[in-house]
């Protein structure tokens, strides 16, 4: 199979995940309770949806982040994104109508059974996102051997290895030099690689910290008043990026690129 073939069939898949996931929830046939839930979501099918990857006590370590982030990316972006966020198990097959999986933590943590690991590894496949978020930002911390054991099972034989700055990661909606969050202990995103496209994207510099504001309207963390406005910024591209069927750098929408760089 040629390249060609072969970036078509995973734009054909990225597509119909996609369409799955954002065009109607209903689509998905779930046994019980789960089929009753995928009726209430239907109403706001369209809309994303943050969803935590449930891996243990530690797995929301930034309670407010996602809800901030989300009103950041409706405000900025067309993108309609609800406030709250979800937590779900690996093995939850409601995983698939959250294109945008987010696994976050500072502590190790249990790899999921048999079923999780599939359904990652299906989800990451036919077009997901799963963006990995250390808070404390250590390389070979507990929470990062267990981020590098998690992926090794669940997509074996393709390793992390540094995006480039020239990526459209940096230019799908801003123009961005580099990676930005509460700390800035790694220069680069690390991510891995499936067909044409980044399906998990990993950032050791707190992302969801510099993002986190609690309901009074304080930042919860202290963070360089620049650096934080880099964060959101870097986290509608990560939106944008993962909502796209097939993004290339020749579609990147120069007019608005530049806007944002004079501003």
């Amino acid at each position: 199979m040629s390249n060609g073939e072969s970036d078509k069939i995973g734009a054909m898949r990225r597509r119909e995940f996609l369409r799955l996931a954002l065009g109607s929830a209903a689509a998905l046939a779930l046994p019980g309770g789960a089929a009753r839930t995928a009726l209430a979501m239907t109403a706001r099918a369209n809309n994303m949806i943050f969803a935590l990857v449930d891996h243990g006590p530690g797995a929301n370590p930034r309670p407010t982040a996602l809800r901030r982030m989300a009103w950041e990316l409706t405000r900025r972006t067309s993108i309609a994104a609800e406030l709250e966020s979800v937590l779900i198990r690996p093995e939850d097959p409601r995983l698939f109508y959250h294109p945008f999986l987010v696994l976050a933590g500072e502590d190790g943590f249990p790899l999921p059974g048999d079923a999780g690991l599939s359904n990652l590894r299906r989800h990451l496949t036919y077009g997901g996102m799963l963006l990995v978020d250390s808070t404390e930002g250590g390389e070979g911390s507990p929470f990062d051997r267990s981020v590098r054991s998690l992926l090794e099972k669940v997509l074996p034989g393709r390793p992390l290895r540094p995006i480039p700055r020239d990526h459209v990661i940096y230019k799908s909606f801003y123009l961005l030099d580099g990676p930005s969050g509460r700390i800035i202990r790694q220069p680069y995103l690390a991510g891995v690689q499936i067909d044409d496209r980044f399906g998990v994207i990993y950032s050791l510099n707190d992302l969801l910290g510099a993002w986190a504001r609690d309901d009074l309207g304080m930042w919860e963390l202290e963070v360089e008043q620049r650096q934080r406005e880099m964060a959101f910024r870097l986290g509608v591209n990560l939106a944008m990026y993962s909502m796209c069927l097939d993004y290339k750098d020749d579609q990147v929408h120069i007019p608005f690129i530049l806007k944002r760089r004079r501003s």
